[in-house]
């Protein structure tokens, strides 16, 4: 069981460092921006992740697929999508 997680730590950001975020936190498949700048700011402080029990990294490679595999199907969708338009233009190259 994860322990509650009850305070909070603010910080200002660029657009563009917003951005170079996100796309880190995409790319290492964080369930979400909070949950990617924990891991992140834990490991530069105690070294990489070590939870107290196998249930807790079990969980967090859970997340870890979990917000992989939301940002696949985001970006298989988006290629489906975009199949089809092109599909259908060289179908009807009038329009």
């Amino acid at each position: 069981m994860q322990k509650l997680k009850n305070r909070i730590i603010n910080f200002r950001v660029t657009d563009e460092e917003l951005a170079r975020l996100k796309s880190a936190s995409d790319l290492h498949g964080a369930r979400c921006m909070s949950d990617f700048a924990r891991t992140v700011m834990l490991k530069s402080v105690t070294g990489p992740a070590s939870p107290s029990n196998d249930d807790g990294h079990i969980e967090q490679k859970i997340d870890s697929l979990d917000g992989r595999l939301t940002s696949v199907e985001s970006e298989l969708s988006r290629v489906i999508k975009h199949a089809v338009c092109l599909g259908e233009a060289c179908r009807n190259p009038e329009e």
